[in-house]
């Protein structure tokens, strides 16, 4: 084992022994913050060992099957706790509201943003002790922080990227940020309704998007203002331009290992051959987490509940206002290998509301670890210049 190995475990170990002493000083419950590569799902584990006598049963909520049915599993195989997880039930946050009658001594909340209304139904119907949340970041939605509070949980211990980053548990990261802009000559968007059909440029088509969520406010109509906001959003997720700056960008990186985060399946389905997502099966994903091809395209599916391998690059072609959703997708490239750095390429259309998503979902992120190119071909020369050998 390396000297960077073991400083880099013993740093983890310290963070996770904070963070589990840090549950223990508030009563048995807390909210974790802490980012991806952390190791967080150690400390649960550790939180039940040391208090075996009273820590009888247990229960774990997560947000996909493959979490429930293997994630978790792995865990304590990992951490030799499988005597423990023979005392575990699990299940996923969209079934827990039917789960009645229970009695546990720690729950854990795996990826607790999940939680919903119906959702923390669970704890109402269940007769629960202790509680340990999990997530990268606190949710942004007040009625799901209202939730965590109702149950009594705040934040005891938080660990950023950029912490993570400085304690030499999380690689380096390198975003870079490259606008692109709406064709405005060749007409590639069909507008108009069955039987008048016609075609026009995207400026053309967002200028219209943009005039009816505007009019949609003015008219105080709410199912109005969701709608129009709806197609606009529709819209820029299936933005052709972004399509194929995309793919320019995947050429530089061929020989590398590259998830592609996109905005819709069509889009996904596009940029690359093999692709995850609700309507794919799961057969390249497979053959993703077992190297066996080294690109692979997804929407939302693999923000998280996947444990994927030696990632090089996220490409994320569409992302949103939530801070949350872009750092869980650089969570997925930036686990800790020795010389590694995660380069996350961010694709932003300008002078549209992409634009202020962007902004918001990147304003807590140190500038020092962003590069910010006007468009496409002065990112290609300089990626060129400096990330050519």
């Amino acid at each position: 084992m390396s000297k960077e190995i073991k400083e880099k475990e013993s740093v983890q170990d310290r963070v996770q022994n904070e963070a589990k002493l840090s549950i223990e000083n508030n009563g048995g419950r807390g909210l974790l913050a802490m980012c991806t590569g952390s190791g967080k799902s150690r400390i649960p584990i550790m939180y039940a060992k040391d208090k075996a006598n009273n820590v009888k049963s247990m229960a774990i909520l997560v947000p996909t099957e493959i979490l429930r049915d293997t994630g978790w599993k792995n865990e304590f195989k990992k951490w030799k706790a499988t005597t423990l997880y023979k005392k575990c039930d699990l299940f996923c946050y969209a079934s827990a509201s039917k789960i009645k009658g229970n009695k546990y001594d720690l729950v854990v909340m795996d990826e607790a943003h999940n939680i919903s209304e119906l959702s923390s139904e669970f704890f109402k119907n269940n007769e629960v002790r202790d509680i340990i949340a999990l997530t990268a970041t606190p949710p942004e939605k007040e009625e799901k922080q209202d939730l965590l509070q109702s149950l009594g949980l705040q934040t005891t211990y938080s660990l950023t990227l950029d912490e993570g980053i400085n304690l030499g548990i999380i690689s380096p990261i390198h975003i870079h940020l490259i606008y692109t802009k709406l064709e405005t000559e060749k007409k590639t968007v069909r507008s108009g309704s069955e039987g008048s059909y016609f075609y026009q440029t995207e400026e053309k088509a967002y200028k219209y998007h943009n005039d009816c969520v505007d009019y949609a406010y003015k008219t105080f109509n709410g199912q109005k203002i969701k709608f129009s906001v709806l197609n606009r959003t529709r819209f820029i997720y299936n933005l052709k331009s972004k399509e194929l700056a995309a793919k320019e960008i995947l050429e530089l990186l061929e020989e590398e290992r590259n998830l592609i985060f996109c905005g819709s399946v069509k889009q996904a389905d596009s940029l690359s051959p093999h692709s995850f997502h609700y309507k794919s099966g799961k057969e390249s994903l497979k053959m993703f987490i077992d190297e066996e091809i080294n690109e692979l395209s997804c929407v939302q599916s693999l923000n998280e509940g996947h444990n994927l391998p030696m990632i090089d690059n996220a490409i994320i072609a569409q992302l949103n206002s939530n801070a949350l959703n872009l750092i869980q997708r650089i969570g997925r490239v930036c686990r800790w290998r020795e010389g590694h750095e995660a380069n996350v390429y961010l694709l932003v259309c300008e002078d549209t509301q992409d634009k202020i998503w962007a902004e918001k979902a990147l304003a807590g992120f140190n500038p020092e670890n962003i590069t910010k190119y006007n468009n496409l071909k002065q990112f290609k020369n300089e990626f060129e210049a400096n990330y050519r050998v």
